[in-house]
């Protein structure tokens, strides 16, 4: 009898860690969340406040041509001399965005690819559980103009 009651105890405990574990998208989206966070402390303000408000908008790019228009000199300035090149250069091999998201690709052994479709929503749904409102929207709205091609 010792034994069974010790067998299910072992059993309700292995079921318990592994109901505590976070599951791989959880983890993703936290890495996610992590990369996205890296870049956008190198963004202005203004700027990642504005990609977030894009994001609900039903035109992303038109939102942010009217916000651009909408700017000061200065926030103008900005935006298109050392926000744009930040952002225009994320998918290239030597950014620093790139290499964090391909570092956490090979963290699930490349199972786990950002460019499915299926991955990035359920990444997304994560990241917007941890509110990460930055992370989510870049990705969210790469993901859209992914749609589209």
């Amino acid at each position: 009898m010792r034994k069974i009651s010790f067998l299910l105890l072992y059993i309700s405990f292995l079921t318990l860690l592994s109901s505590c574990a976070d599951s791989p998208e959880m983890v993703a989206a936290e890495g996610a969340c992590q990369c996205t966070s890296e870049l956008e402390t190198k963004l202005s303000p203004n700027t990642v406040n504005i990609i977030i408000e894009a994001t609900d908008s039903e035109n992303p790019s038109q939102f942010i041509q009217d916000k651009l228009k909408s700017m000061d000199s200065a926030q103008a300035i900005t935006f298109l001399s050392q926000d744009m090149e930040i952002l225009w250069n994320l998918d290239k091999k030597n950014s620093d965005f790139y290499k964090c998201m391909k570092q956490l690709e090979e963290k699930f052994n490349n199972q786990f690819k950002f460019d499915k479709e299926e991955t990035i929503q359920t990444v997304l749904m994560e990241m917007k559980k941890d509110d990460c409102a930055f992370g989510y929207a870049l990705l969210k709205q790469e993901a859209e103009e992914k749609k589209k091609k």
